[in-house]
């Protein structure tokens, strides 16, 4: 399987999200929890989108990375996000009751995105 797709892909959602997060935080947390962000919610969102951006830029800057252990490092981490992404989604959409109408299609992206860097991840080891 090969890495630098999985990881430009990883980029380019996870900086996107972030951005979106950062800059405008009511739009993504309505989308995704159903709710209407207090500024509490909206300081957590931008701080999500702080996260997530790192997330981003150091999936984009592994990309062309040869070092199989620090390459590693980066899929691990990245693969522990999409397995908290997949498990917190469905806890806030089956038993905290946010569930906006991105939530169902966030926790199936990051299913895929967690297939797919385990495939990844199994590949560099």
């Amino acid at each position: 399987m090969k890495v630098a797709p999985f990881l430009a892909v990883t980029a380019v959602i996870e900086i996107g999200v972030g951005l979106l997060l950062l800059l405008a935080p009511a739009g993504p947390l309505g989308l995704l929890l159903g709710i209407e962000p207090g500024p509490e919610a909206q300081f957590v969102g931008r701080w999500l989108g702080a996260a997530l951006i790192a997330i981003g830029v150091a999936s984009g800057m592994a990309r062309g990375v040869r070092d199989r252990a620090a390459l590693r490092a980066v899929l691990a981490a990245v693969l522990f996000y999409d397995v908290a992404a997949v498990v917190l989604f469905i806890l806030a959409g089956t038993t905290l009751n946010l569930a906006g109408p991105a939530i169902w299609p966030a926790a199936l992206l990051h299913a895929v995105l967690g297939v797919w860097g385990v495939l990844c991840l199994r590949d560099v080891s």
